[in-house]
C-alpha cells in the first residue's frame, strides 16, 4: 500500500507547520498598514515593531527554559497557540479612529473657494488624477481650528455667515439650542463635549467636482462647490475678499487619496482617543509577537523531539510551514481586494477570522501530538553555559548574527529597492506592475525556493555536514547581495530569488537542526529559543537598523553590495576556520561522548563534531548513544 510507509506520528508535526504558518500568514505581512489606516505615525509603528523585536525575542529562550525546567513543552505550545488565535481575533476588533491623520491643505475663499495640497512626491499619482479626473463629484472631510492660524477664520465666518461656530458666546447659544432639540442628549456633559468639539476643530465636509481640478506645478488645486457642517447647515462657499485658512483633509476616492498621501499630515493637537487606541493595538499585537515566538522555539524543539534520531528530516516537515504561508498569504491579498473593492480603506477584517479559524485547527491538531517530557537536565543553566563557551558552539553563534544580518536587510527592504528601481525605469507606470513584480518574488521565493530546499535540507546536510552547509549558505548569501547590487532592471530579481532556497529553507533547517543536535538532553527548548532569539534579536535587528541608515544616505545598490560583500569575506573566514579546526584542532584521543557530569550529573552529550556523524546515518547511533535509547 501507498500509505503504509508513512509515519503517522508526523503528521501531526506536518500539519501544525502547515497550519502555523497558514495562520499568521494572512495577518502579520498586513500590520503594518493595518497600523498606518488605524492613524498611528510611522515613528509609533517603528517604536512598536522595535518593543515587538526585544520582547519576542525575549520570550523564545525565557519559555524555552520554562518548558525545559517544568516539563510543560505540550502545556506551553498549546497556550501559545491559543494566545496567538486570541490576539489577532481581538485586534479585528479594534475600530478606525475618526483622530486619524488629515493631509495639511490650504482653504483659501475669495470668488470662489479652493483647496490647495502641494508636495513635491507622486508626482505621478497627480498626472493620473488630472488625465482621468472624471466628471462627476466627490465628498471630503475637512477640519479646521478656528483659534489657529492668522485670524482670517472670523472674517471668513461672517462670509459664510457660520458664526455659530466661531465666536465662543455664539457657540455656547448654538450648542444648547442643539442640545434643547434632542432632550434625549440634553445632559452637560454633553453640552459642554459638543461646545468644546465647535471651538477646538470645526468639521465639515465639502463637495469637490472633479472636473475643475487643476494641476499648477507641485501643487493640485479642488474648486469646492458646497460646504456642509452639523446639522445639516449647508454653505455656498463665497467671499467677499481673499482669505485663506490652514486645515486638514481626508477624501473617500481613491484616486484624490493617492494624489495628496505625500503631503504633510495635518497636526491639530486631540489625540488622546488615538493614543488609547494605539495601545490596545500595540498590546494585542505584542501579545501575538510572543505567541508565535513561543510557538516556534517550542515547536521546533517537539518536532526534533518526535523525529529522534533522524533529526535530518528536520527540512521535511518545515517545508509544509512554506507551503501553508504561501497559499495563504496570496488568498489574504485577494480576499482583502475582494472586500475592500470600491473603498479607499481596506477591510481586513475576513483576514483576522481566516487566521483565527486556521490556528484554532492548529491548536486542535496540536492536541493529538505525542511529546514525551522524561528527558531532563540537572541544571539548565549549567549545561547551556558550558555548551556556549565551546568553540564551534561560538562560531556557530557568529554564523546565526550573519545569516539574521544579510536576512534582515532582505526582509526589509528588498523590496524598498526594487521599487526605487522600477521608479528609474519607468516613472509613471511603475505604480501600475510593481505589486505584481512583488507578489512574483514572494512566490518564487517559497515554492521555487523554501520549499524544494527544506526537502532536500536533510540530504545536503548528510552529505556535506554542518559546517560545510553553513559555509554554503554564506557564499549565497554574498552572491544574492551582489547580485541585487548590479541590477538595473528589476525583473532580474526573479532568477535571483531561486537563492532563496540556499539562504532560508538550506539556513533555517541547518540552524534548527546544528541547535537540536548540539543541545544537552532537558535543555533542547532552551537552546531553540536561544538561538531564534541570536538570530532574530541580535541579527536580523541589526540588519534592518544597519540597513535602513545605508539605504537612506547610500542608496540600495550600495547598501547590497556591502551587505555581499560581508557575506563573502565571512565565507573564507568561516571555510579557513572549519578546516583549520578539523584538521589540527580535533584530538584524536579525544572520547566521542563527553563523560558523565560534563554537563550535568546524569546527562551524556554528543559533540557537534558528532552531529555530521549522526545525520550521516552510516551507524546506528540509537544503539550507542544513551541520549538515544533514552528518547527512542
Amino acid at each position: 500500500m501507498v500509505f503504509e510507509n508513512i509515519n503517522k506520528n508526523l503528521l501531526p508535526v506536518k500539519a501544525h507547520y502547515f497550519f502555523t504558518n497558514a495562520g499568521t500568514a494572512p495577518v502579520v505581512p498586513f500590520l503594518p498598514t493595518i497600523a498606518k489606516q488605524l492613524g498611528f505615525s510611522a515613528g509609533e509603528v517603528g517604536g512598536l515593531y522595535t518593543a515587538l523585536t526585544i520582547v519576542g525575542n525575549l520570550a523564545k529562550p525565557a519559555c524555552g527554559a520554562l518548558a525545559d525546567r517544568l516539563r510543560l513543552h505540550k502545556i506551553l505550545f498549546l497556550m501559545a497557540i491559543a494566545l496567538t488565535a486570541l490576539a489577532f481575533l481581538s485586534t479585528s476588533f479594534i475600530p478606525e479612529s475618526s483622530e486619524a491623520p488629515m493631509t495639511n491643505v490650504s482653504l483659501d475663499c475669495g470668488t470662489q473657494t479652493e483647496i490647495k495640497v502641494c508636495d513635491e512626491e507622486l508626482g505621478c499619482a497627480r498626472d493620473r488624477l488630472i488625465a482621468d479626473a472624471g466628471n462627476y463629484t466627490i465628498e471630503c472631510r475637512v477640519r479646521c481650528s478656528p483659534y489657529k492660524g492668522k485670524g482670517s477664520w472670523p472674517q471668513l465666518c461672517d462670509s459664510w455667515n457660520i458664526t455659530q461656530y466661531c465666536y465662543e458666546s455664539e457657540v455656547n447659544t448654538y450648542a444648547a439650542n442643539s442640545m434643547a432639540s434632542q432632550p434625549s442628549s440634553s445632559s452637560s456633559n454633553t453640552l459642554a463635549k459638543e461646545r468644546k468639539d465647535l471651538i477646538d476643530k470645526l468639521e465639515f465636509t465639502i463637495k469637490v467636482p472633479l472636473a475643475h481640478t487643476l494641476l499648477l506645478q507641485s501643487c493640485l488645486y479642488f474648486r469646492v462647490s458646497e460646504a456642509i457642517f452639523p446639522h445639516g447647515i449647508s454653505v455656498i462657499p463665497y467671499c467677499n475678499e481673499q482669505l485663506n485658512a490652514e486645515c486638514g483633509m481626508s477624501c473617500d476616492n481613491l484616486k484624490v487619496s493617492e494624489a495628496i498621501a505625500a503631503a504633510p499630515v495635518y497636526a491639530d493637537g486631540d489625540k488622546v482617543g488615538l493614543s488609547f487606541l494605539f495601545w490596545i493595538f500595540g498590546a494585542l499585537v505584542l501579545a501575538a509577537w510572543v505567541g508565535m515566538a513561543v510557538t516556534v522555539s517550542i515547536g521546533d524543539a517537539i518536532c526534533f523531539e518526535v523525529l529522534g534520531d533522524k533529526p535530518s528530516d528536520y527540512g521535511r516537515q518545515r517545508l509544509w510551514g512554506s507551503i501553508g504561508w504561501g497559499i495563504f498569504a496570496v488568498l489574504a491579498g485577494f480576499l482583502v481586494d475582494q472586500w475592500s473593492q470600491g473603498q479607499t480603506h481596506k477591510n481586513y477584517i475576513p483576514v483576522f477570522y481566516l487566521a483565527t479559524a486556521l490556528l484554532i485547527i492548529d491548536f486542535l491538531n496540536c492536541t493529538r501530538l505525542k511529546h514525551s517530557e522524561a528527558k531532563m537536565s540537572a541544571s539548565i543553566a549549567r549545561d547551556v553555559t558550558r555548551l556556549l563557551f565551546e568553540f564551534r558552539i561560538i562560531v556557530f553563534l557568529l554564523w546565526c548574527i550573519i545569516f539574521g544580518l544579510c536576512t534582515g536587510l532582505l526582509w526589509q527592504f528588498l523590496f524598498w529597492h526594487l521599487e526605487i528601481l522600477a521608479e528609474k525605469q519607468d516613472t509613471c507606470t511603475a505604480v501600475d506592475w510593481v505589486k505584481t513584480l512583488e507578489g512574483l518574488v514572494m512566490a518564487t521565493q517559497c515554492f521555487l525556493g523554501e520549499i524544494p530546499f527544506f526537502f532536500l535540507s536533510g540530504r545536503i546536510v548528510k552529505k556535506i555536514g554542518h559546517e560545510n552547509a553553513m559555509s554554503v549558505v554564506l557564499l549565497a548569501f554574498g552572491a544574492r547581495m551582489v547580485l541585487y547590487s548590479v541590477l538595473d532592471n528589476p525583473w532580474y530579481a526573479l532568477p535571483i530569488e531561486l537563492l532563496h532556497g540556499l539562504t532560508f529553507g538550506l539556513a533555517y533547517a541547518t540552524m534548527a537542526s546544528y541547535a537540536s543536535v548540539v543541545s544537552p538532553p532537558g535543555t533542547e527548548a532552551t537552546i531553540q529559543g536561544l538561538v531564534g532569539a541570536i538570530f532574530e534579536g541580535v541579527g536580523v535587528s541589526l540588519g534592518s537598523l544597519l540597513g535602513g541608515i545605508s539605504m537612506e544616505n547610500y542608496g540600495g545598490s550600495w547598501t547590497f553590495r556591502v551587505f555581499g560583500s560581508v557575506a563573502l569575506c565571512a565565507f573564507v573566514l568561516h571555510f579557513v576556520i572549519n578546516t583549520i579546526y578539523s584538521k589540527y584542532c580535533r584530538s584524536p584521543s579525544s572520547p566521542e561522548f563527553q563523560k558523565p557530569g560534563d554537563f550535568g550529573d546524569t546527562t551524556y552529550y554528543s559533540s557537534p563534531s558528532e552531529a555530521v556523524r549522526i545525520l550521516g546515518g552510516s551507524e546506528n547511533y540509537s544503539s550507542r548513544n544513551p541520549i538515544l535509547m533514552a528518547s527512542s
